[in-house]
């Protein structure tokens, strides 16, 4: 299965020599790491060095990658998404979303979760009166949105629904159930 216009061919599921189960342990390893190393250094590094710069270096540059990471390269292979914008001869923007079939709960786990993180140590920050330390935060949080905006689109134009993701899994609880209820039988 080729993944959107990136080239990118999944390795077939039935791949004996294969030993993991996630389809790209290392995308799945970089969606996550550069969102934990984030929150790492913002809160340990102050520990280490009395610099608020480097502080606020780390965690900016890790979420710069974070963004990154997330918009062009663990979007497409973890849940075959991706979103671009193109500019017209007149000037003016247009923006393009695109999904394929596929959720991977681990990308929206870390998508949706690590926002609310940042937003409760920002809570923190203000009942620290930490002025400085919020900023850092309300920067880390900002470069969450975009990715979280533009994949929330991009799922809205696959027509990715709660009710046929619930009905699906329903069936499949019916169908495991009817399979114990048969084997049971014999």
């Amino acid at each position: 299965q080729k993944d959107l216009e990136s080239g990118v061919v999944a390795p077939p599921e039935s791949d004996s020599k294969r030993t993991c189960s996630v389809p790209h342990p290392i995308s799945v390893f970089f969606q996550v790491a550069f969102k934990v190393l984030a929150i790492f250094s913002y809160l340990f590094m102050s520990w280490i060095s009395d610099s608020f710069t480097l502080v606020f270096i780390c965690v900016i540059l890790c979420m710069a990658a974070d963004f990154w990471t997330v918009k062009n390269v663990t979007g497409r292979l973890l849940v075959g998404m991706r979103y671009w914008n193109e500019i017209r001869d007149d000037g003016s923007n247009e923006w393009f979303y695109e999904s394929l079939e596929g959720q991977r709960i681990i990308f929206w786990l870390t998508l949706l979760g690590f926002p609310v993180i940042w937003f409760l140590l920002g809570l923190l920050a203000i009942f620290e009166l930490s002025p400085l330390y919020l900023v850092i935060v309300v920067i880390a949080f900002v470069l969450a949105c975009p990715n979280i905006y533009g994949y929330l689109r991009c799922a809205k134009e696959a027509k990715f629904n709660l009710k046929k993701l619930t009905q699906g899994a329903t069936g499949f609880v019916e169908d495991k159930a009817k399979g114990y209820a048969q084997q049971a039988a014999k």
